[in-house]
């Protein structure tokens, strides 16, 4: 049945960052996000109420100069108009994908229509949704699923500084309660490898994803907890051999091979092994649905 409710919420949703120009600091009632890009840190806007859009302008154009506001301006109005169509284009042809043999639904979420969150996202929400029919306490590593409805539960991120995250590390952390699942989505494979680009120290620390996990299992799990994650295939080669290997020792390994630019099925290691990060489609071209359980200890 046609939702204009929900046809609505998705225009809404995909123009209300529109204007996502890099400043260096907030005022009026202008909202920032911080992240960090090549070992720099930036503030974004967020939310951007419409009267103070030129007074920011200008005070990019002080900062930054001419050439880059224009650009700024014009990467974002096109950001508008594509946003605004793949919002109306999702809603009403989403399609759905296979895994396991359980159908699920391409995420129709604008922001992510074109990379593999489209099909990590309804898999994992679906993970957390069953979890919490459960009652069961739930750790997000990585700070993914709250910009597409996730909620409810506790979220560790090194990295991402906002209000009831825990900011520590996988290798490090000790909670003082114990988790029945930990959920991870597109954040193993960066563990260890490119963490520089997100405010940490050098990369390449080929062991840190190992020792991560472990202590996921040995101080964040309980007995028989699981730990359910996605990754990308080809964008870490260390993390390729590890899963050729089952050095993450997982009992469940499940893999989607992207056939085209926003169609996928599932395939299996021999067919994904080989594929490249970032083509022949943007960003993963296949990407693993792993489980690691805790074994019960005496």
């Amino acid at each position: 049945m046609f939702n204009k409710v929900k046809l609505f919420s998705h225009i809404i949703k995909s123009t209300q960052n529109w204007f996502s120009v890099t400043l260096g600091h907030p005022s009026g009632n202008t909202e920032f996000k911080t992240r960090f890009r090549n070992g720099r840190e930036e503030k974004i806007i967020i939310h951007f109420a419409p009267n103070k859009i030129i007074s920011d302008a200008k005070r990019v154009y002080r900062k930054h100069g001419l050439i880059y506001t224009i650009n700024a301006v014009r990467r974002n109005v096109w950001a508008v108009c594509t946003r605004f169509f793949r919002s109306i284009r999702c809603f009403f042809w989403p399609g759905r994908f296979k895994l396991n043999d359980i159908y699920f639904e391409y995420s129709c979420h604008p922001d992510i229509w074109r990379n593999e969150r489209r099909v990590e996202v309804p898999i994992a929400l679906a993970v957390v949704k069953e979890a919490q029919i459960k009652g069961l306490n739930i750790l997000e590593v990585g700070n993914v699923l709250w910009r597409y409805g996730g909620s409810g539960y506790d979220v560790l991120d090194k990295y991402e500084v906002q209000k009831g995250i825990i900011n520590e590390d996988i290798v490090s952390y000790i909670p003082k309660k114990k988790y029945d699942i930990i959920i991870s989505v597109s954040t193993f494979e960066h563990v260890g490898w490119d963490e520089n680009e997100y405010g940490g120290k050098s990369s390449n620390g080929q062991g840190k994803l190992l020792l991560g996990i472990d202590n996921l299992i040995k101080n964040c799990l309980v007995d028989r907890g699981e730990i359910f994650f996605t990754v990308p295939i080809g964008y870490n080669p260390q993390l390729n051999l590890y899963i050729e290997t089952n050095k993450l020792n997982t009992y469940s390994c499940r893999f989607l091979l992207r056939k085209s630019f926003n169609r996928w099925c599932e395939a299996s290691w021999d067919e994904v092994k080989n594929v490249k990060f970032n083509f022949p489609f943007p960003f993963a071209n296949a990407i693993l649905i792993g489980r690691i359980k805790k074994q019960e200890t005496n």
